[in-house]
């Protein structure tokens, strides 16, 4: 594939990093706006459709359901550290 995952990736990065800091500020400000502004960041910046997009220009139709349970898998274990 030609196609550079590097923008999709930063952009979901920044997007999760903003997402956090302000869920640390809706704390100290006691603020719910905060709290909305920080949940919409996280998952506006979430990387599930970057990860389909790379499995399938990757992996085969045959390793693709492998593929995508190790990444599924890898998520759940990174959440639950």
């Amino acid at each position: 594939s030609n196609y550079s995952y590097k923008s999709a990736l930063i952009f979901a990065a920044t997007c999760s990093a903003l997402g956090n800091i302000s869920y640390a500020l809706a704390l100290h400000y006691n603020s719910i706006s905060l709290i909305m502004i920080g949940r919409f960041l996280n998952g506006f910046g979430s990387a599930r459709s970057i990860n389909r997009r790379f499995i399938a220009d990757v992996f085969s139709r045959k390793e693709r359901t492998a593929a995508s349970a190790a990444f599924v898998t890898a998520a759940a274990l990174g959440m639950s550290a």
